[in-house]
């Protein structure tokens, strides 16, 4: 089929558009463009050689294409990615993660019906440029993060031939990260449950009855609850009672024991090494401990995050569209 199109940039035509799947729905279409930016911020961080990426909607369909860029020298684009791969970590404790938490509860306490249209269509603008920082944290923690890793998974693979693919992957292991805490959250809660509480819980009418729970639970299932974003009650209480009912040992202690069978693997590698190559190997296994978790981590705070942020948003426009008192 052939269609016409009119180009802001008559150059923009004879490059090589591929299609992207779709159709996408204009919605979809209006706000993939932040996270589109986002992900290139990441990638001019990092010095990337990367093209710059062009998307266009014809009928529907998403079309990408990518602009040739004088690229920078390789030893610029090296050290622009070791300085990515040791900031990383720092921002997302110190920056990027304290930002998600607040701007998710400042959201959440929000009652959307309440706002008027200006002050919704602000917020939905600033949602979609916070959308498109989201994006940046996102290619860092999914992206230079594993770098940072497999920098020194590959380095130990070449250093040590005759080695498993595992194998790399023992000087890393036992660290905590967002499925551990709340593995051990769980833990620590199913332990303070009463017999009462876990009758509870298993029966049909816990969503009712859950003001008949034991205070000290009911606190802790709240602050759960808010810190891990979970409003399913019922997906809560099953899993509490599979905490109580599996005789799940403590999280902390598994935790533990890989971290001492970690330091004795590392000190084991040290030993194989040359003088020569002992301040390389540390600094690469520094960075790759301080990365690893965020692997972890943006899996939990960063990916389905339009749903949490920007979806409520125009589900608030819906309905008033729906409803023409509100206009």
């Amino acid at each position: 089929m052939e269609f016409k199109l009119t180009w802001d940039d008559p150059a923009e035509a004879e490059l090589t558009w591929q299609r992207m799947g779709g159709p996408d729905k204009p919605l979809e279409q209006s706000y993939a463009v932040y996270w589109n930016q986002g992900w290139e911020q990441a990638a001019r961080d990092k010095g990337e050689p990367r093209p710059l990426s062009l998307t266009r909607y014809v009928n529907g369909y998403p079309y990408a294409a990518q602009k040739p860029v004088k690229p920078l020298s390789r030893r610029q684009r090296e050290s622009m990615q070791r300085a990515a791969e040791r900031r990383v970590p720092e921002l997302w404790h110190t920056e990027w993660l304290p930002e998600l938490r607040a701007h998710m509860a400042q959201l959440n306490s929000l009652d959307l019906a309440k706002l008027d249209n200006g002050e919704l269509a602000i917020l939905l603008q600033e949602n979609l440029s916070w959308y498109g920082r989201c994006a940046t944290m996102h290619a860092h923690t999914a992206g230079t993060s594993f770098e940072a890793v497999d920098r020194l998974v590959e380095w130990y693979l070449a250093r040590f031939p005759e080695a498993l693919e595992s194998e790399p992957y023992r000087l890393l292991q036992g660290q905590s990260n967002a499925s551990v805490e709340k593995g051990l959250r769980l833990w620590e809660m199913s332990r303070t449950m009463t017999k009462a509480d876990a009758k509870i819980l298993a029966s049909r009418r816990f969503k009712a009855a859950w003001d008949e729970l034991s205070v000290d639970l009911q606190q802790a299932c709240e602050q759960y609850c808010f810190d891990y974003r979970e409003n399913d009650r019922a997906r809560l209480a099953s899993l509490l009672l599979l905490y109580v009912g599996g005789e799940v040992p403590d999280p902390r202690r598994e935790v533990e024991r890989q971290a001492a069978s970690q330091e004795t693997f590392v000190k084991q590698t040290r030993a194989r090494l040359s003088p020569d190559e002992m301040d390389g190997f540390n600094d690469m296994l520094t960075v790759a401990l301080a990365n690893l978790p965020l692997n972890e981590d943006h899996n939990y705070w960063l990916d389905g995050v339009d749903d949490r942020t920007l979806v409520p948003l125009f589900s608030e426009f819906g309905r008033r569209l729906r409803w023409p008192p509100g206009w």
